[in-house]
């Protein structure tokens, strides 16, 4: 408990913001949303970008002067983030990341991403229809 953690996310290539673990390893059997066997952490926020924004991650790496040690090839940045649910960093990467924040020229407004319709979200949502449905069929 108390490891710091940037929240990235994948598919648009945004940081959530900094988190810290707040929880021993918590595991999950037979999860309602993900199934059995997950491993899961509480975490709760520690630095955030403004109200309503995203760091574009994106943006930060076209940033010719911002130099990390997790990217030895700055132009296939993505590729070592790739298949990685999680990912160790140094503190001079977690430094490059926790300032950028709050620079303007790296946000993004929340407000345009839309969050991927993927499998796992419809099965999820059929999940909670039939909850629903089962919910309502008692009454």
């Amino acid at each position: 408990m108390g490891d710091r953690i940037v929240y990235y996310l994948t598919h648009y290539s945004l940081v959530v913001g900094i988190f810290q673990i707040a929880s021993g390893l918590l595991l999950l059997e037979n999860d309602e949303y993900w199934g059995s066997d997950v491993a899961a952490f509480k975490i709760e926020p520690s630095k955030l970008p403004p109200r309503g924004h995203f760091l574009s991650f994106r943006a930060l790496m076209k940033e010719t002067n911002s130099r990390f040690d997790m990217f030895p090839r700055k132009e296939i940045w993505y590729s070592y983030l790739q298949g990685h649910s999680a990912k160790r960093i140094t503190a001079n990467d977690f430094r490059i990341i926790e300032r950028s924040l709050d620079q303007q020229k790296y946000l993004v407004p929340q407000k345009e991403f839309v969050p991927a319709d993927t499998d796992w979200h419809r099965k999820l949502a059929s999940l909670k229809d039939m909850r629903l449905e089962v919910s309502l069929r008692s009454l």
